[in-house]
């Protein structure tokens, strides 16, 4: 598994080859979206983190962002996401009418980007989205596919098959409508290859998600 850090730069090199050094990473301060910052700055890119929070909420995972880019120097923006009912009502009604979001996970996850994505200066972003599924860290997973090797790539199948998994596709129709090309390389084929026919035990101990910690074990420690 030591060539996670390798795939990770691979895929984004693939994705960012055309563009210019500046990348925007959406940061929550977790191993999944550090690791992609580090993966970016290996192939000489300058990163920029932006982070979201409610109004009047300093949550621990925007904290967390907060602390890591002062670790990392990095120049981070902060976004601050409206409480009011009345928008609030709006945005969901936008998002099931226009972008045809149906599931309440997927409009939690994708409200934040509603007001993120306006924000980004640089004309790409980077997006640690579709991690958790190839742990198989969910619910669904820890019950039913956590056996063997063998479930959890059917799992695996079964959460990549789907097309907006992890509304990667959404982001990235949000992100062009403003401009923007949004990159999921948690996502990509590359990555996906190298956890098929791993346990969720060798993923997932000593700590959760140990490649990503091992392939970053500098920045991690």
């Amino acid at each position: 598994m030591n060539s996670l850090g390798d795939r990770l730069a691979a895929a984004l090199e693939a994705g960012l080859e055309d563009t210019g050094p500046d990348v925007a990473v959406m940061l929550s301060g977790g191993v999944d979206s550090l690791s992609l910052v580090f993966a970016l700055r290996s192939l000489g890119r300058n990163v920029k983190a932006y982070s979201f929070r409610l109004a009047g909420v300093e949550s621990s995972d925007f904290r967390a962002a907060v602390n890591a880019a002062k670790l990392f120097n990095m120049e981070i923006v902060e976004i601050v996401l409206p409480t009011d009912v009345e928008t609030l009502t709006s945005d969901v009604r936008m998002m099931v009418t226009t972008l045809g979001i149906s599931s309440k996970a997927a409009v939690e996850c994708t409200w934040p980007f509603l007001y993120a994505i306006p924000m980004i200066a640089e004309p790409d972003m980077v997006v640690g989205s579709a991690s958790d599924g190839h742990f198989g860290i969910s619910k669904q997973a820890m019950l039913h596919y956590r056996g063997s090797a063998e479930s959890l790539d059917e799992y695996r199948d079964k959460t990549f098959g789907k097309a907006d998994y992890a509304q990667v596709m959404t982001l990235g129709v949000l992100a062009a409508i403003h401009g923007l090309s949004c990159w999921a390389p948690y996502r990509s084929a590359r990555v996906r290859d190298l956890f098929r026919g791993r346990s969720w035990d060798e993923l997932n101990k000593p700590r959760q998600k140990q490649p990503i910690l091992d392939a970053y074990s500098g920045e991690f420690e």
